[in-house]
């Protein structure tokens, strides 16, 4: 089969009249494009040139095969071009999936972080629910989606992002001030055993705290409230409606309601993990590893991200040798 670049070669003689300034421009060397056109003569089993010391010229056959040859040639032109430039706006627009609670509270920050290192890139953020966001990203209608993913995802990959704990919100006498000191604990058995201001059923972070309560010999009760939203689960407990679960980056909504704040005590240095996930059928968009550093390092400075974990490195006390000269 005859290849582009000897319909390259074919229209660059023609054109110029030469196989020597042919060969020049194509940067290869005369006898290479020589034996080119020879295969390319033996394709068609017809002679395309007629060669003389003077000149070299098209025959009947080869000025028959010229316009098809520059129609090919620029066909491809065009079709290279038309690809990169929709690859070029592709990589410039990133769309991201990820569940309500999350969203309203981080997404906004990540936007404005991602904006700064980015801001010729059009970043659109979609909210819905967890089940909505892995279709939407097998279906390939967003890039990523962010979330509470379990092993079990059919068409997608995860890649990590974090883990978190949880507090527990009860109703306060004074608003709550965030001032980064850490909260006290309490252990997820001695949790108040009342209704609680709840997620959906099928939210992947209310599955996740009715496993902790079942875990903890908590029975099941019938909410007292079922919220969709961040702030009105928070306002909700203010209220007096009842406390509530919330994962530990809901802090940062917490200024100015009345609620008092505790840490729950996981038996896991940290018990929520949240994930990336994105469809295994497609190549990963160029700027999603941009996206999900802007996330992790937003995550890495707040005060709630580290508490977990400096309690679990506590309960396991100093390293052996820790404190004690080098020599």
């Amino acid at each position: 089969m005859a290849s582009l670049r000897q319909f390259e070669a074919f229209v660059m003689i023609a054109e110029l009249g030469s196989f020597t300034h042919a060969a020049t421009q194509m940067h290869i060397s005369q006898p290479g494009l020589s034996l080119m056109v020879r295969e390319f003569e033996a394709h068609f089993r017809q002679r395309l040139f007629d060669r003389s010391s003077r000149a070299v010229r098209l025959t009947e056959a080869g000025q028959a095969l010229l316009p098809s040859a520059r129609r090919i040639l620029e066909e491809f032109q065009a079709a290279t071009t038309r690809l990169r430039n929709a690859d070029t706006q592709a990589a410039r627009r990133l769309s991201v999936a990820s569940t309500p609670l999350f969203s309203s509270a981080l997404m906004p920050a990540v936007y404005q972080r991602f904006q700064r290192a980015h801001p010729q890139v059009e970043l659109k953020l979609t909210v819905m629910s967890r089940d909505e966001v892995g279709e939407a990203v097998r279906r390939g209608d967003h890039d990523c989606g962010v979330g509470i993913f379990g092993p079990n995802a059919p068409g997608l990959q995860r890649d990590p992002l974090f883990t978190l704990g949880f507090i527990l919100l009860t109703h306060g006498e004074t608003p709550h001030v965030v001032d980064g000191a850490a909260p006290r604990w309490v252990a997820w058995d001695a949790i108040p055993k009342v209704a609680y201001v709840e997620l959906p059923w099928d939210s992947g972070m209310q599955q996740v705290i009715n496993r902790r309560k079942a875990q903890a010999g908590i029975q099941a009760a019938a909410p007292a409230q079922v919220m969709n939203h961040l702030e009105t689960i928070i306002g909700m407990t203010a209220a007096g409606a009842g406390p509530s679960i919330l994962p530990s980056f809901a802090l940062a909504a917490c200024g100015g309601f009345n609620v008092r704040v505790r840490r729950i005590r996981d038996a896991q240095p940290s018990g929520l993990a949240f994930h990336a996930v994105t469809a295994r059928a497609r190549d990963k968009h160029v700027l999603l590893p941009s996206f999900m550093e802007a996330l992790r390092s937003l995550i890495a400075e707040q005060p709630w991200a580290t508490w977990w974990d400096r309690e679990h490195a506590a309960a396991r006390g100093p390293r052996p040798g820790a404190g004690r000269s080098q020599r």
